[in-house]
């Protein structure tokens, strides 16, 4: 969802290029017509801007501006794998995120430094990631793979973690970092986890 009012939920789909629709219509009902493109390839990952809900972020990755019309490629890290990986803005709303085989951070959603070493390798890809909501410099990144890192210095560092019952080649299709952490002692800062057996399609 995005912050405009009404606020509008975004999202891919299937075949054709992602959108978003208004919470609430033209005369109290929603319909197929109240659907508006943001970009114009087909794709998967949206992330509505907090700080602007005028402006867009999809696919990997391109910025549509509702006041324009205009869709604009701001991809200018270099990817290696050219599959469409997770794209996903801070807790604070000030940083965006996108993910290839490496991590990718946004200063302001144009311009991009690479985050991590290669997480993902032998033609994987990073399928999901989750940035902490009290720790802005904790973020988790799962692969279609089955294996799920993490940070706690911004970047510097990455550690490989075991998720119990995940098997290896499966995909992390989700993440959700725990809003509960060491201000709620005893809890730590940990996740939950979605994955199942990868499909290829």
């Amino acid at each position: 969802t995005d912050t405009a009012f009404p606020y509008r939920v975004c999202g891919p789909e299937r075949d054709s290029p992602p959108g978003c629709l208004p919470s609430r219509g033209a005369g109290g009902r929603i319909d197929a017509g109240d659907w508006r493109a943001v970009s114009p390839s087909v794709g998967r990952a949206v992330a509505p801007d907090p700080q602007d809900p005028e402006v867009v972020f999809s696919g990997g990755v391109s910025r549509f501006d509702r006041r324009t019309g205009q869709t604009q490629n701001v991809r200018q890290a270099p990817v290696d794998n050219e599959r469409e990986g997770p794209l996903v803005f801070s807790a604070d709303g000030r940083t965006l995120y996108y993910a290839s085989n490496v991590v990718w951070r946004g200063a302001g959603g144009v311009t991009w430094s690479d985050m991590s070493p290669e997480l993902a390798g032998d033609g994987s890809l990073i399928s999901s990631l989750a940035p902490s909501t009290i720790d802005n410099r904790i973020m988790w990144a799962g692969t279609d793979a089955g294996e799920v890192h993490v940070t706690r210095d911004a970047g510097l560092t990455w550690t490989r973690v075991t998720v119990p019952g995940v098997a290896p080649g499966w995909r992390i299709s989700a993440i959700e970092a725990s809003h509960f952490g060491p201000a709620f002692p005893p809890a730590p800062i940990g996740i939950y986890a979605s994955a199942g057996r990868k499909h290829e399609d």
